[in-house]
């Protein structure tokens, strides 16, 4: 980060945004939480490579615990599982892991953070975004080969307009709610025209092996959001039926037409 893009940034924090950076209570963390954020810096770091070159930069909070030892420790492989369309694959039966945070609790943070958040997103575009919409609804992804759903890591997107441009992130470290923010890079783009293309349809979340995010429609199209991915699925038969649950799908009607977000002004 150079100096031109600091100044850049500080540029564009609001009034609102800067005094409730002063007045931001850091939330205390015990040393097991901090021994396992550098636990997780390690892991983290063999796949950052990677990551970065296909998909939306993601920035935690500097006070928080890297969210990525919940995604390391593992390679995406399992005794049995099959190779399909550059994807393992398995026949398991989807099943979830964790306890998913209280709707009331996951509303109380984006309220208290919003406008933290929309501060961060604004500086990672150089057009005008206008009001955001932080989403208190989300979907947790199911991940390939073993077939379950993380429930205490909840993806909330934020929208300007129709259009996401970023999301929320939000995990669970020994019992306390945390959240990063992930915003910038063409994934996004990705992500909306799916969204806006079945918008009244519940579209289906998977990580394909350990990192290739898909978006499955209820038609059974599949829509990789790196740059440059075929379809992991290609010659499986209706991925949708398999893969999709209440927990890792998501409907662009339902968050507007009940209104299941927090606004964040311009």
């Amino acid at each position: 980060m150079n100096e031109g893009y600091i100044n850049e940034a500080l540029s564009r924090l609001d009034a609102p945004s800067i005094e409730a950076a002063l007045n931001y209570r850091k939330p205390r963390i015990g040393y097991r939480v901090i021994a396992a954020a550098a636990a997780a810096l390690m892991i983290g770091v063999g796949a950052y490579a990677f990551l970065k070159a296909s998909s939306p930069e993601t920035t935690p909070k500097t006070d928080m615990p890297n969210k990525a030892a919940s995604y390391g420790g593992t390679d995406g492989m399992e005794a049995g599982g099959a190779v399909t369309g550059g994807a393992i694959v398995s026949d398991k039966a989807v099943t979830v892991t964790g306890t998913a945070p209280a709707p009331e609790e996951i509303r109380a943070l984006v309220e208290r953070e919003k406008n933290m958040i929309a501060a961060y997103v604004r500086t990672e575009y150089r057009e005008p975004l206008g009001e955001l919409r932080i989403a208190t609804v989300g979907y947790s992804h199911l991940r390939t080969p073993d077939n379950t759903v993380a429930l205490d890591y909840i993806d909330l997107p934020v929208f300007s307009g129709s259009k996401v441009v970023a999301s929320v992130t939000l995990y669970t470290v020994e019992g306390e709610l945390f959240y990063s923010i992930a915003a910038g890079g063409s994934g996004w783009e990705r992500i909306s025209a799916v969204l806006n293309k079945y918008p009244n349809d519940k579209i289906c979340f998977v990580y394909a092996g350990q990192f290739m995010e898909v978006m499955i429609a209820p038609d059974n199209s599949v829509y990789p959001v790196g740059e440059g991915y075929d379809d992991p699925f290609a010659g499986e038969d209706a991925p949708y039926e398999k893969y999709a649950s209440q927990y890792n799908c998501f409907s662009l009607s339902e968050i507007f037409d009940s209104k299941a977000y927090v606004s964040a002004e311009p």
